[in-house]
């Protein structure tokens, strides 16, 4: 039987050792079989940069440290005044998906970024003091780039296979294009979210906020929001890559495939030190978390399985 180019652009999407430039083609190839108008336009400003007039979605803004340079070198700088801090940290990332893939495979683990004459002058008067100021990003911030893009892929595939587009090879029929327009895709500096325009019936309901991720009718609020301590996060994201490294080995539908990503949420949200992102993301579990929390225990990670308890209704202990 003929591959599904659904079932390949899942597998693709779900395994971190295919560039994320490669599965961006890959979905360029399936939206344009599909004869859909809004996501080739995202995947082209990933591949290609976005313009610089053009607005960026949530996942290309990073923020950094700034870092002042003195007699005993480069330390980090403490801003003098409420609120300026996060104009100058911001810095949005219009580049081309390659570059950044390029750049995480760099074996530095941080890139310094200096400042324009006039925001130098700012800061220079803001911090009275004629010395220079560089913005020190992490490379961990340009995976997590790579990651959202690798997500939002996910989601829209997974929304294409649960909405019953699968095609055969490179074809699919004209039914199946007519429900795969019936999919919104939306990327904006707010929110980024794929669903079904009209109500869900029986088909995908994938969204997301910031952090976009796999919403089976569940809210933000979620009563069981834990709050970890930093001690805790590090490890928490440690085995929560553990866990999406031995599911992907195992999965098997798509259902198993969106747990994953859910997982992948969660890790990247304890790797921030987020403990909401982390409620948000594993809030939405649906039904393959008894299969996620089956796995965990599987494997002995043993605070990954303690932090899925409250989202599958499991006692503590």
């Amino acid at each position: 039987m003929p591959t599904s180019l659904i079932d390949e652009l899942q597998l693709d999407a779900a395994n971190s050792a295919v560039p994320v430039s490669d599965l961006l083609r890959k979905a360029l190839v399936v939206a344009s079989k599909l004869d859909v108008a809004d996501i080739p336009i995202w995947i082209n400003s990933e591949l290609s940069g976005y313009k610089a007039d053009e607005e960026l979605p949530p996942h290309r803004i990073l923020y950094g440290r700034m870092m002042i340079q003195t007699y005993q070198g480069w330390i980090p700088a403490h801003f003098p005044t409420n609120g300026s801090e996060e104009t100058f940290t911001r810095r949005p990332i219009g580049n081309p998906v390659s570059e950044i893939e390029a750049l995480i495979m760099n074996r530095d683990g941080e890139l310094r970024s200096g400042f324009p004459a006039e925001a130098l002058n700012l800061l220079q008067r803001m911090f009275q003091r004629q010395a220079d100021f560089c913005l020190v990003l992490d490379r961990s911030s340009f995976q997590g780039i790579i990651s959202e893009i690798r997500n939002q892929v996910l989601r829209w595939a997974i929304a294409l296979d649960k909405a019953g587009v699968r095609g055969v090879g490179l074809s699919f029929t004209d039914p199946e294009k007519e429900k795969a327009h019936s999919i919104t895709f939306n990327v904006n500096s707010e929110n980024f979210s794929v669903g079904v325009a009209g109500g869900t019936g029986n088909q995908a309901n994938v969204a997301g906020g910031n952090n976009a991720r796999v919403n089976n009718q569940s809210t933000d609020s979620s009563v069981n929001s834990v709050v970890y301590q930093a001690e805790d996060m590090a490890k928490l994201a440690d085995e929560f890559s553990k866990l999406r490294s031995a599911l992907l080995s195992r999965a098997r539908d798509a259902e198993h495939y969106a747990a994953v990503g859910v997982v992948a949420s969660a890790e990247i949200a304890a790797k921030e030190g987020k403990s909401s992102k982390i409620d948000q993301a594993l809030s939405v579990l649906g039904s393959g978390g008894k299969w996620v929390f089956s796995v965990a225990r599987d494997i002995g990670v043993h605070l990954a399985a303690a932090a899925l308890k409250p989202y599958l209704g499991l006692p503590p202990g």
